[in-house]
């Protein structure tokens, strides 16, 4: 089995919740039963939403936009706390 590339990810895992979205579709409330007939609440409307839910949270993180800190070069900014060699702090500039 070969691994999925980030793009091959987010299409099955669209898929995966359309069809969840289809299966749930079929799942509607009725006067205390679901409409497969299974009593409320429906262990397998349950399963497909926990998975549909699964997908979802792990598309949210595939397409998330990565956000790099910034780096600072050089010294400190004047008025920065740093400590000293005798681990003293020091304001720097001042």
């Amino acid at each position: 089995m070969s691994r999925m590339d980030a793009a091959g990810f987010a299409t099955y895992a669209r898929e995966q919740i359309r069809a969840a979205d289809v299966i749930l579709a079929r799942h509607r409330e009725m006067v205390g039963v679901c409409s497969c007939g299974r009593l409320l609440p429906c262990s397998a409307a349950a399963s497909v939403a926990r998975r549909r839910r699964h997908f979802v949270d792990r598309l949210a993180q595939v397409e998330a936009p990565t956000v790099l800190g910034t780096a600072r070069v050089g010294g400190p900014i004047d008025g920065e706390i740093v400590p000293t060699s005798r681990g003293q702090p020091y304001r720097y500039g001042r």
